[in-house]
């Protein structure tokens, strides 16, 4: 597994930082974000690499589930990775990421932070045994 840690601002300048888990071989892990408990309802959850239309290339969407299972958009992340490629499951290689771009929350789901734009930085990259955990 990598990590990709990024430090992001909303629109008036709260701070907030978001893990993503990205797997390093095909069917091997879940591409899953997390972030601090305060900042959004929903603490991790699934993510997904966005492939079409060609606008969104490279975004990803972090999804949270409430108790009745029900799905939601918590945030995207505009244009993490600058290149990709498709695998034979079906599944997303990241080559290479940008550093920094923007993003966008959705209402409902934010708690310490604004909903709407945000900016983030990429901040870490690394390779880890540890995963994580969907509560």
């Amino acid at each position: 597994m990598l990590y990709f840690a990024f430090d992001a601002a909303d629109s008036t300048g709260n701070p907030f930082s978001l893990v993503l888990q990205v797997p390093t071989q095909a069917g091997k892990g879940r591409l899953m974000w997390a972030a601090a408990a305060g900042t959004f309802s929903f603490m991790n959850g699934d993510a997904a690499i966005i492939a079409s239309p060609p606008e969104s290339r490279g975004d990803v969407v972090c999804i949270g589930a409430d108790k009745a299972g029900k799905l939601w958009t918590v945030a995207e992340f505009k244009q993490v990775f600058a290149q990709f490629t498709a695998l034979p499951d079906g599944s997303y290689g990241a080559l290479a990421l940008n550093q920094s771009g923007s993003g966008y929350t959705y209402p409902g789901s934010v708690v310490s932070i604004h909903e709407g734009g945000f900016t983030w930085t990429l901040t870490t990259l690394a390779p880890s045994s540890n995963t994580l955990e969907t509560p």
